[in-house]
């Protein structure tokens, strides 16, 4: 099957003008006192209409469109028979209200008697209502995502024939359907984390993480970046976000001696404990999972496996250095000093080649208070950093947590300089975000490979992906000016413009993470607002992947040749299905010809 490509510049147009047109229909529904109000707006007009039986058919039937109405909403996404369920579920609840409200009217009305006390029996009937919907939504909201992944899961692969235009500058750009995700970058937020369990499982559920082999987080995308990296299950992160993480950032003597060598000390003089429970709880969770794997993988095994890594790392190491660690790792003791136990970012560059569909190559920022720089940890540049204490050192936000201090460096929370850390991905860095469709090919590659998660934060992410420069920027105000002296950082501005630049440049690979209410520092919201933020997680990026599904990337090439050899046999065999080009299907003779010269190497290459 043939699939027609969108280029990233249109992806992008498409995508902006759904936003503006979503921006136009909250000034709309601004304007509206029914979406301001609920239904509490209506009394107003049903009251007006008098003691009269009409007033109360008036009444009922108002508030019962409206019901039916907020019911519909809520079936959005389901399939036929789960909405007949849930609309039958819900008109059951409709008729009880009736009976506990307008029944009494009812009589009075049938009896010829005056009808009173309409208001409380309205607010009475909306009170009942607005609980109902209220406990009904994650329900609804849960159902709805199951049928939208059930039907993305089973919807069938669509293969695409790349494309060549040729450029005003005599280069070329090949559009391709975007290929799998290798890098996930996630960004920090504190409490509002919650959201990345849901939506990383309808990730994962729809094939998007398959080829997933690096995660970067920051803050409370470093927590999320250590179980995503040791393979917990989206079950398990939930089950990990869910527990009392207030608790968790309170000091514990006991488990402090497990950790000699990290010390805390608060950036702000009353914020803030130690976060010992969250520091034992993170090396638990990378120490447990790794103990589990490599206690499947046989002596011979793990002796083949050392021989084979000593001779790629070519850097000294023996095979009896690297059977001794992988001894450790396979039988930790989580109750004593555990100095030199824990799992460091060389064990798990060591872990992703043992067991790549496992384990993942991970990388943590955390911000040098004393130099006022970010500082990223990697196998690379800190090989013997325990992840824990990066992790543990990423997300010591100065409202909720003590900075740790090791080796005399005082690290805190890594989103106090660049809070969606791309730039330990891209090849140029720190420099900036370029547009994708400039810079090296690899730079362009590994761009397309690179997906960001980001907080809703009230359509913030909305505003950074798609608006204008002008709505990126970062104004200078007195609350600016505050955290940056608080946290240190005189770079406050320009980095909360770099991440924004960073949203924006990353375009379609940019996925937001929903949160509902909960915010950086909520760390007691309730059950419900939790299941909500949950829900919504869930069901915002079913929408997201499902918009994915036909995207396309493109990248700048010199020569139809050039193009040729970054495909894949998939796509130079799709070439060749597509059959010889027609000139009457191009705009010009040089997309023409360009096309016929991939068609003839894939012709070549396969002896056809």
């Amino acid at each position: 099957m043939s699939v027609k490509l969108q280029s990233f510049e249109a992806r992008q147009e498409i995508n902006r003008a759904l936003w503006n047109d979503q921006l136009e229909t909250k000034k709309l529904i601004g304007k509206s006192s029914l979406q301001k109000a609920g239904f509490e707006s209506l009394q107003g007009a049903t009251l007006k209409t008098g003691k009269t039986v009409d007033a109360l058919i008036n009444s009922k039937e108002l508030f019962s469109n409206f019901f039916r109405s907020e019911v519909k909403a809520m079936t959005a996404g389901m399939n036929d028979n789960n909405v007949r369920a849930f609309t039958r579920v819900a008109e059951e609840r409709l008729g009880e209200i009736h009976d506990a409200t307008f029944a009494r009217m009812e009589d009075q009305a049938l009896s010829g008697k005056t009808i009173s006390g309409r208001k409380k029996t309205m607010q009475a009937a909306n009170k009942m209502a607005m609980e109902f919907l209220k406990e009904l939504k994650p329900t609804a909201m849960n159902v709805a995502s199951q049928d939208m992944g059930r039907e993305l899961r089973n919807a069938p692969d669509r293969v695409a024939a790349p494309q060549m235009f040729k450029t005003e500058d005599g280069h070329f750009n090949l559009v391709r359907k975007a290929p799998q995700i290798e890098n996930l970058v996630l960004k920090g937020g504190g409490a509002k984390g919650i959201g990345y369990p849901p939506a990383l499982r309808e990730m994962a559920e729809t094939g998007m993480l398959d080829g997933l082999k690096q995660v970067v987080g920051t803050s409370a995308g470093a927590l999320t970046a250590v179980a995503v990296s040791v393979g917990l299950t989206t079950e398990e992160l939930q089950d990990f976000t869910n527990q009392d993480l207030k608790a968790l950032m309170k000091g514990n003597d006991d488990l402090k001696a497990l950790y000699p060598e990290a010390d805390y000390k608060r950036m702000i003089s009353f914020m803030g404990g130690d976060a010992t429970p969250m520091l034992h709880a993170l090396d638990r969770q990378t120490g447990q999972k790794v103990e589990a794997y490599l206690n499947t993988v046989s002596d011979q095994a793990r002796d083949d496996f050392a021989q084979e890594y000593a001779a790629r790392l070519n850097d000294g190491t023996t095979a009896d250095q690297i059977s001794q660690r992988i001894g450790v790792l396979a039988n930790p003791d989580f109750d004593n000093d555990r100095s030199g136990n824990m799992v460091t970012f060389s064990d798990m560059a060591m872990l992703h080649a043992m067991a790549p569909n496992q384990f993942k190559n991970i990388q943590i920022t955390a911000y040098d208070v004393a130099n006022q720089q970010p500082k990223t940890f990697n196998a690379t540049e800190s090989p013997d950093m325990p992840v824990a204490f990066a992790a543990r050192a990423s997300m010591a936000h100065p409202l909720i947590a003590k900075s740790i201090v090791l080796d005399g460096v005082q690290l805190a929370d890594g989103g106090i300089a660049s809070n969606i850390a791309a730039e330990a991905v891209y090849p140029n860095g720190r420099a900036g975000a370029t547009n994708p469709t400039n810079g090296s090919l690899m730079d362009q590659e590994i761009r397309a490979r690179t997906a960001l998660m980001v907080f809703d934060d009230g359509n913030k992410a909305y505003t950074s992906l798609h608006g204008s420069p002008d709505d990126r920027a970062v104004k200078n105000s007195f609350k600016g000016n505050v955290q940056s002296s608080l946290v240190n950082n005189p770079n406050h501005y320009q980095d909360k413009i770099d991440d924004r630049s960073k949203v924006y440049e990353a375009g379609a690979n940019t996925f937001v993470v929903f949160h509902g209410k909960i915010g950086t520092t909520d760390l007691n919201a309730s059950d419900q607002d939790k299941q909500v933020a949950e829900a919504t997680a869930s069901m915002k990026m079913l929408e997201q992947i499902s918009n994915r599904r036909d995207a396309a990337y493109m990248v700048e090439v010199d020569s139809p040749l050039q193009a040729f050899g970054l495909m894949t046999d998939e796509e130079k065999q799709m070439l060749i299905h597509e059959g010889e080009p027609q000139r009457g299907n191009f705009a010009n003779e040089d997309n023409f010809v360009a096309a016929g010269i991939l068609y003839d190497l894939a012709r070549q290459e396969f002896g056809v």
